[in-house]
């Protein structure tokens, strides 16, 4: 019931903001958002109703997401190379790569109903370098989710963790814009190019310019790793670069 109230609560405010604004195309848009929120807190009273009769034990049954899923995974490389004799490219180029993820092949209502919103597919390819990198790749990935890549509700207690999505509170204007979470269907695509040069068997030296996965460590959380529970690069707008210089034993 928290999903929908949180959704009936946006729609509200949103129809109050337009309200205010006082023209004819403002007040169209209010009598939608309206009309949303009326049906959002239909929506909640009815899951309450039926939780409550759950738990007096009646005909209903009480089911709780879990963290247990069956994955799936599909990897597949071509390495052009060896199609001809090319002495003059190096090991990693010329090769492409894919993979595609199934995210749990069981579907659950509101927050898990399509399969397709649970399939990353990636791609990638090495560019020729002629030895004077040792690669130089380009990546992306499709992920057609409808929710943010986001840890917070798995970040409870064991008496309390949820493995519902992460979604926006009611209030929310960064996530929920004109409609309610948005911005969580905005984040299809990830991509990545990556450059590598090794000198004298120990040194290396990369370079990244990335819209991928990248989470950074925070003090605010206690669990994992301590990582930021959001991407770094949520919205389609964000990137990064970094360098790097390592030197292996």
């Amino acid at each position: 019931s928290n999903y929908y109230n949180n959704a009936a609560g946006f729609y509200y405010n949103a129809q109050q903001a337009n309200l205010a604004k006082g023209t004819p195309a403002d007040s169209a848009i209010a009598l939608r958002d309206s009309l949303l929120s009326a049906q959002y807190y239909v929506d909640a009273a009815l899951a309450d109703s039926l939780y409550g009769v759950a738990q007096a034990g009646g005909p209903v049954a009480l089911h709780y997401f879990t963290g247990k899923s069956i994955l799936g995974m599909a990897r597949a490389s071509l390495d052009v190379k060896k199609l001809f004799d090319a002495p003059f490219l190096g090991s990693e180029d010329l090769k492409l790569y894919f993979e595609v993820d199934v995210l749990g092949f069981k579907s659950y209502p509101i927050f898990y109903k399509k399969i397709q919103e649970r399939m990353p597919m990636m791609a990638g390819f090495n560019l020729p370098c002629f030895h004077v990198l040792d690669l130089l790749a380009v990546q992306a990935e499709y992920f057609h989710s409808t929710w943010l890549n986001n840890t917070f509700s798995l970040a409870g207690d064991k008496e309390n963790v949820l493995f519902s999505p992460f979604f926006p509170s009611s209030g929310d204007t960064v996530l929920s814009q004109v409609d309610y979470n948005d911005r969580g269907g905005r984040n299809d695509w990830k991509w990545s190019v990556l450059a590598k040069k090794s000198v004298g068997g120990h040194l290396t030296f990369s370079a990244k310019v990335a819209r991928d996965h990248l989470r950074l460590p925070s003090s605010k959380f206690y669990y994992g790793p301590q990582f930021e529970s959001n991407e770094v690069t949520a919205f389609k707008d964000s990137w990064y670069w970094t360098t790097q210089i390592s030197w292996g034993i």
